[in-house]
């Protein structure tokens, strides 16, 4: 109950934030300082959310603890390009897919949105029967 509790708190929170942030502003001042902190590359930006596809039988929990990163974290815009192609290498070395791709979905001012594709590998391989008819 607890993290579904916790996962609405912060989907309004990020709903809260997204409305605010659209609004239009009136002060040229303020304007200009949200492009300044903008500019600014050692800013902290919010996992807003983790998205999983292409997994049928990995449960999603086996490709989560891979990922150096998790929702509700923050990290600075620097290091996330880091922490993505770390965690692309991690989640492939588990040798369970054939195929990752771990990439930033959407990205507001301070709110990130991964998502991660994967295809898995087979785990039945079909053998061909042959038997000699007489």
């Amino acid at each position: 109950m607890n993290f579904f509790l916790r996962q609405i708190l912060l989907s309004l929170c990020c709903f809260i934030y997204l409305y605010a942030a659209a609004q239009p502003e009136t002060s040229v001042g303020n304007i200009a300082a949200d492009v300044l902190v903008n500019k600014d590359t050692s800013t902290l930006v919010l996992i807003a959310g983790i998205a999983i596809y292409g997994n049928k039988k990995s449960k999603p929990y086996i490709i989560e603890r891979e990922i150096p990163f998790r929702q509700g974290q923050y990290i600075l815009r620097t290091e996330l390009d880091k922490q993505i192609i770390l965690a692309k290498q991690q989640i492939f070395n588990t040798s369970l897919f054939t195929e990752v791709s771990v990439f930033i979905a959407t990205q507001s001012e301070d709110l990130v949105f991964i998502t991660v594709d994967v295809k898995e590998r087979w785990y039945l391989f079909p053998l061909p029967y042959f038997k000699l008819v007489d």
